[in-house]
């Protein structure tokens, strides 16, 4: 097992993460632009990373965690799908490992499909399987999502469609639904045309 640093080297060699197949789910324009493009990232609007500071006192107090370990951002690689991810925490009981995903607001896609990257690449990293992980939303809790082979299909599929972007370099079309460009935070880039 290959635990990183934060913006650790292999986050170059890899070039994936988990994130950018979120962000593919928002608008595929954003890996253009982040990664082919290479325009410098500028949060603030919708899509949000990760609340690393988020107070998880109360997790080992939740009776299906009460003997489990929680490590916070945790990086991790895997070589089979050549993804990185940073998990904002990875619960750690006697038979399970469940990765935690926070987040800021409300559902705006793919966020299952990180949180199944991520169950991929703990799954390689521990040599154990991944059943089930947790998406934190701050006024809904903790949701509970199946890591299934539907799941696991999707993320497959999606780390396809990313890497179309990186080794074709072409542009690809915007987010069906105008609204996402009107609060992304590179419309000043492509203006969803």
């Amino acid at each position: 097992m290959m635990i990183l640093t934060m913006g650790g080297i292999y986050m170059y060699r890899f070039s994936i993460s988990a994130s950018d197949l979120r962000n593919w789910y928002f608008c595929p324009r954003l890996i253009y632009w982040r990664k082919v493009f290479k325009t410098p990232w500028v949060s603030g609007k919708v899509v949000k990373i990760g609340r690393k500071g988020e107070n998880l006192s109360w997790l080992p107090r939740m009776a299906r965690f009460r003997s489990c370990d929680v490590k916070r951002n945790i990086c991790l690689r895997s070589e089979r799908y050549r993804l990185v991810g940073c998990l904002d925490a990875l619960i750690v009981c006697d038979r399970e490992i469940y990765p935690l995903e926070l987040k800021r607001g409300k559902y705006t896609g793919g966020h299952d499909i990180q949180l199944g990257a991520y169950a991929l690449i703990v799954e390689e990293a521990f040599q154990t399987e991944v059943r089930v992980g947790f998406l934190y939303y701050p006024r809904k809790a903790l949701e509970e999502v199946l890591i299934d082979q539907k799941l696991r299909k999707r993320v497959i599929w999606t780390i396809g469609k990313v890497r179309e972007i990186l080794i074709s370099g072409k542009m690809p079309q915007p987010a069906k639904e105008k609204w996402k460009c009107l609060v992304c935070d590179h419309f000043s880039y492509c203006r969803g045309v």
